[in-house]
């Protein structure tokens, strides 16, 4: 038996055309959980204009934001190997593009073209509808798309930053725990939040209740919730969205605290990892209860 400890938060509502109220969305989530007895140990709501100045979406999603908002692709680590899949993909050679100006990142893209992040998104879904976007590596997935003659890398974020951070915005922040013996983290997110596409979760779940009765556009996307794919992920985005996270009031922080790491030398540790490996972590780590991704942990030195 472990206890398992996940931060789930609403996602953004107000520009859908349902009527779908931040609070009305919460007061949905909030009783999903308490009625299949889910303790929350957090609640708080944010408004996107503090999620905007404190830069905490783009530290929420580092893995992905790492590449779009970067001033030059020259401060993402991209191995031999992931610029090898992007040739045999795209034919073409990853530094010979970003010599031609057709390969950078996403807000240098947006900058260079003028274009507004509605319609880098609205290319990118035409994109991924055709099955051709690719995943580089770990953080970085790229399209060309012949519309600007140039390349988007994570073409999904720019938009999903905006919508986040927008004054309509309330964003309601939890941390729940559950035991599992009574749920595991892959029903977690199976079973009781569903599938990340809304329109494909059981009709059972959180997502797919939600769906049925507010059929969005984009079910992938606007799917209502975030939950924590893992626990060790779980505890890394509690840090992002408190200032001050007591170890003893997380199941991987009583680990952490354990080995003699503090909270704030395990953030400074996250923050120094490049985003390939990091992701890697959280990949092995992910759909993991708490108690059986230590040994995992017991090796890495997070001073």
């Amino acid at each position: 038996m472990a206890i398992n400890q996940a931060v789930i938060f609403t996602k953004p509502v107000y520009h859908l055309s349902h009527g779908l109220s931040p609070d009305a969305l919460y007061e949905r989530v909030d009783a999903f959980l308490q009625e299949r007895r889910f303790y929350v140990r957090t609640h708080r709501s944010v408004t996107g204009a503090d999620l905007q100045a404190g830069g905490i979406m783009d530290q929420h999603y580092v893995v992905y934001s790492k590449a779009v908002r970067a001033g030059s692709l020259d401060e993402i680590q991209v191995g031999e190997a992931a610029k090898e899949r992007f040739k045999e993909r795209f034919g073409a050679g990853w530094d010979d593009e970003i010599a031609q100006g057709r390969l950078m990142s996403t807000d240098q893209l947006i900058a260079e073209r003028s274009l507004t992040t509605a319609v880098v998104l609205d290319e990118w879904e035409k994109n991924l509808a055709g099955g051709k976007t690719f995943k580089v590596q770990a953080g970085l997935i790229a399209t060309f798309v012949e519309a600007f003659d140039a390349y988007v890398i994570n073409g999904f974020y720019p938009a999903m930053a905006d919508r986040f951070n927008h004054p309509d915005n309330l964003m309601h922040y939890m941390v729940v725990e559950f035991d599992s013996n009574d749920c595991s983290w892959n029903s977690f997110r199976q079973d009781v939040l569903g599938v990340t596409n809304a329109a494909k979760a059981s009709p059972t779940s959180l997502r797919g209740q939600l769906f049925a009765t507010y059929p969005v556009e984009l079910p992938g996307s606007d799917n209502f919730v975030h939950g924590s794919a893992g626990p060790l992920e779980g505890f890394a985005e509690r840090l992002v969205h408190e200032e001050e996270v007591g170890l003893a009031t997380s199941p991987i922080g009583v680990y952490l605290q354990r080995r003699g790491v503090s909270a704030v030398t395990f953030r400074a540790w996250c923050a120094r990892q490049p985003i390939v490996e990091l992701a890697s972590l959280f990949d092995l780590t992910e759909e993991k209860n708490s108690n059986e991704i230590l040994s995992t942990l017991d090796p890495i030195d997070f001073r």
